[in-house]
């Protein structure tokens, strides 16, 4: 587990059986004047990607990172042939804004590009600059 200001947000199955079904972790993208972006990174059971969880979990990655005064987020390592996920980042108004060139071994598509991806937040609250 990472240090704060890091957290994990956690979705559990509706079942009440307690299994973890979505994690998103965030965290500045950069220590010090790069603080102000979050850095998401997250999983979803892909046997629930029917039932949206996926953007379920996404959108409450944005809101958080909202609260937290983040003024912008980004993820870094979207997997290009995963079109549900590019398309589901589009939806929530992020843009690939980087590629990189055969960054990801694909077990079944071979060597794909991953996508970096970026949107502004909500301003709604200033966080200053932590001191070093």
């Amino acid at each position: 587990m990472l240090p704060p200001p890091a957290i994990v947000l956690v979705m559990e199955d509706d079942t009440g059986d307690g299994r973890i079904v979505a994690t998103a972790q965030i965290t500045p993208a950069q220590a010090g004047l790069g603080d102000h972006v979050a850095q998401l990174v997250f999983m979803a059971d892909l046997a629930r990607a029917a039932e949206g969880l996926e953007r379920e979990i996404a959108q409450a990655a944005i809101e958080h990172a909202t609260e937290l005064g983040y003024r912008a987020m980004q993820s870094t390592a979207v997997v290009a042939g995963n079109t549900r996920m590019v398309a589901i980042w589009r939806v929530l108004a992020f843009r690939v804004i980087g590629t990189l060139p055969s960054a990801f071994r694909h077990p079944y598509s071979g060597d794909v590009d991953l996508y970096v991806m970026h949107r502004f937040l909500p301003y709604r609250t200033y966080r200053p600059r932590r001191p070093d």
